[in-house]
């Protein structure tokens, strides 16, 4: 059986192991896939599937365009002397998109690094984890399904690319206690390619430059702070920002910047650290949860009739 390697993170690319690359042909076919693969090992009643998809058509003609992406997609799936698609199990009532060895999974790949290292603010990164993490944050080529327009989509986005920052936060604070600042600067650059106006990332990253004997490179990140607030969010920095600022000018030793009181990131309701910023403002969330939830009353409702 002929494996597949699919990316989600960034633009979507479908890769077989034979080094063949068949995306579907049709976009709706595509859209189909990308739901089945995040919502993968689990039945979904094609009703849903339907009535998500094709929600600007009625039930009967939502089914027919379904089973008509559903055969583009096993066409697109299927390779010469293996079964038609060995991904899915189709019924009448309900597809499955199986994972297994024939699959490989960018987004599986990284959600299972993220359970393991994600852990509450105090827990402290091991080498083994590090390793790990570093490894999956490659995986991350982009936002989910980059180039995609999926309603349904956007609150799985969001996560993950909190999920992404997240990590790059374990990371810096992994090389700050280890003396790898120059690392930890880069996965702070990383961070903020994503969200520039990221406070606690700048005042952590003015410590590390302090720490590597860079007085003047900390100076400039509170610049390039202050500027990224002003212009995302119009605001000034946190007193915080400004009196880490002062202790870097006065400081005769950096390393007294270690037990400097810095603001930790805003916390998941698990206890878990979120990269989202935290000085913007919430709406953005709720405007986006506020998207979502007409769609999953839909879906929940459909499902239930099933």
């Amino acid at each position: 059986m002929t494996g597949l390697s699919i990316h989600l993170l960034g633009p979507l690319d479908i890769r077989h192991d034979d080094g063949g690359a068949d995306a579907p042909a049709s976009l709706k076919a595509q859209e189909l896939l990308c739901y089945l693969l995040l919502h993968r090992d689990r039945p979904v009643p094609r009703t849903s599937l339907a009535a998500l998809l094709w929600a600007d058509h009625d039930a009967a003609h939502g089914l027919k365009q379904l089973r008509q992406a559903l055969w583009h997609l096993q066409t697109a799936c299927a390779r010469p002397d293996t079964e038609p698609c060995p991904l899915l199990e189709t019924t009448p009532r309900s597809i499955l998109l199986r994972s297994g060895s024939h699959l490989w999974l960018d987004v599986g790949e990284f959600e299972a690094v993220f359970a393991r290292v994600r852990g509450p603010v105090a827990h402290q990164l091991e080498p083994a984890d590090a390793e790990l993490a570093d490894q999956a944050i490659t995986l991350y080529r982009g936002d989910l399904l980059e180039g995609f327009d999926f309603d349904w989509c956007i609150v799985e986005r969001e996560w993950l690319r909190s999920a992404y920052l997240t990590m790059l936060d374990r990371l810096m604070g992994y090389c700050e206690r280890h003396g790898e600042y120059e690392l930890g600067i880069d996965y702070g650059e990383r961070i903020l390619r994503v969200d520039r106006a990221r406070e606690y990332t700048h005042r952590r990253m003015m410590v590390l430059h302090a720490l590597l004997g860079n007085r003047t490179g900390a100076l400039r990140q509170y610049t390039r702070c202050a500027a990224a607030l002003r212009e995302e969010l119009d605001v000034l920095p946190a007193r915080s920002t400004t009196l880490l600022r002062d202790q870097i000018r006065t400081s005769a030793d950096p390393a007294t910047l270690l037990a400097t009181p810095r603001l930790a990131p805003p916390a998941l309701r698990d206890g878990s650290p979120t990269p989202t910023t935290a000085e913007r403002p919430r709406r953005i969330q709720r405007a986006l949860l506020d998207l979502q939830s007409p769609i999953q009353s839909e879906f929940r409702g459909l499902e239930a009739e099933t």
